[in-house]
């Protein structure tokens, strides 16, 4: 009924940026993503969304109701962020480029027109991905990052994930069930357990509430900073500050201790 997640989530974190809230999200985002992914042509863009969007099915089907190891778990995020990406979201983190990689390697014995079109579009889809990630860097992306900010909110929400994951089995919950009774998309519990999404104050409460447990059962320990959460953040009491930028002070400072 349940999956297994080993320690080593923190790799996924990266997975994830801009995913949440993937399931459900029209096919007419396609087009609106043609200016993401420059030149990428529109036939390749929606071939291997189809073909993703498939993969993409089978995998939330099979966490749904058997549960989920860690790599199915990457490669469910790794493919709703590739999805993301090409219907207009963010970029997907690092692990992308392989993933695909991976896809167009996959294909490689291609014989029938059908399967040489979906190789030739992944290829296609590959290089607009490692274009857009180079641009991405030489634009400064790692301007402003503290590491140690990052490695403490991740600590933090891999504690939460724990948590989540711990309580979801001891109430013999699938994650399909969970996602059902939170009234949340498979996608979304996947990434709050693997510790590569914050929940907002609303999921927190949501979550508890379909645990039968309170919020404050399934955050981490510790204390949160003074004033509180901004922004309905909730995890350890993590605010964001106005430019969007994690506030883990006291994060930090308790895994230091």
């Amino acid at each position: 009924m349940s999956g297994s997640f080993p320690i080593g989530r923190s790799a996924l974190v990266a997975l994830l940026d801009g995913c949440l809230g993937l399931i459900g999200r029209g096919r007419d985002l396609i087009d609106g993503g043609a200016d993401r992914v420059a030149g990428l042509a529109a036939e390749d863009r929606a071939r291997v969304v189809d073909s993703l969007e498939g993969d993409l099915d089978c995998l939330v089907d099979d966490a749904a109701s058997r549960g989920i190891t860690e790599r199915a778990a990457e490669e469910l995020l790794l493919t709703a962020a590739v999805l993301d990406w090409l219907r207009g979201g963010g970029l997907p983190g690092r692990g992308a480029v392989e993933f695909m990689e991976d896809r167009v390697a996959a294909m490689n014995g291609a014989r029938h027109e059908g399967e040489v079109e979906l190789r030739d579009a992944l290829r296609a889809v590959l290089e607009a991905l490692v274009r857009n990630l180079q641009k991405d860097m030489a634009a400064g992306r790692w301007l402003g990052r503290d590491l140690n900010q990052e490695a403490a909110l991740r600590r933090r929400l891999r504690a939460f994930g724990g948590r989540l994951e711990a309580t979801r089995r001891s109430r013999g919950l699938t994650v399909g069930e969970l996602a059902d009774e939170a009234d949340m998309d498979v996608v979304n519990i996947v990434a709050y357990i693997l510790g590569a999404e914050e929940p907002a104050a609303d999921v927190l409460s949501a979550l508890a509430e379909a645990l039968s447990v309170g919020a404050g059962d399934l955050l981490p320990p510790g204390p949160p900073p003074s004033g509180g959460p901004v922004d309905g953040r909730m995890i350890g009491g993590l605010p964001r500050e106005a430019d969007g930028d994690a506030t883990i002070d006291m994060a930090a400072e308790e895994d230091r201790r």
